[in-house]
């Protein structure tokens, strides 16, 4: 169940956040979800007033998706890093993408079983890192 926002929705311009059943005016279905919205297939309604930064799957085996959620466009740096702190794979380099989520796919076929951190970094917007577990 979504939870209730702030943010400012009204009729004229439809909100991408998906609104708890007690922020719908009665008689109207909620929509949202995951469905594609404007033509993008990668655009996700979910979820968009806020930043974020997913992986999936996780733990994995040779290969994961890295997912960057923008609320706004932005210059997006993916980096991901052995327990050394070494970058070890770049996904995006400052690639100034539109709002929206954007997944990147981090092939670790090459790098040996272990713990990982994956950083996204969004100029006022995102500064998150997550674990990633890679098991043979």
């Amino acid at each position: 169940m979504a939870t209730p926002h702030s943010c400012p929705c009204d009729s004229a311009q439809r909100c991408r956040r998906v609104h708890s059943p007690a922020d719908q005016p009665r008689g109207q279905a909620r929509t949202g979800g995951t469905d594609s919205a404007e033509g993008d297939p990668g655009f996700s309604e979910a979820g968009l007033h806020e930043a974020g930064l997913r992986v999936a799957p996780n733990p994995f085996n040779a290969a994961t998706v890295v997912t960057v959620t923008l609320p706004a466009a932005g210059e997006v740096t993916v980096t991901v890093y052995n327990v050394a702190g070494r970058a070890v794979a770049t996904l995006a380099d400052g690639a100034t993408l539109p709002a929206g989520s954007h997944p990147f796919t981090f092939d670790a076929s090459e790098l040996a079983s272990g713990l990982y951190f994956a950083r996204a970094t969004v100029p006022g917007h995102l500064d998150e890192v997550r674990k990633l577990l890679l098991v043979r």
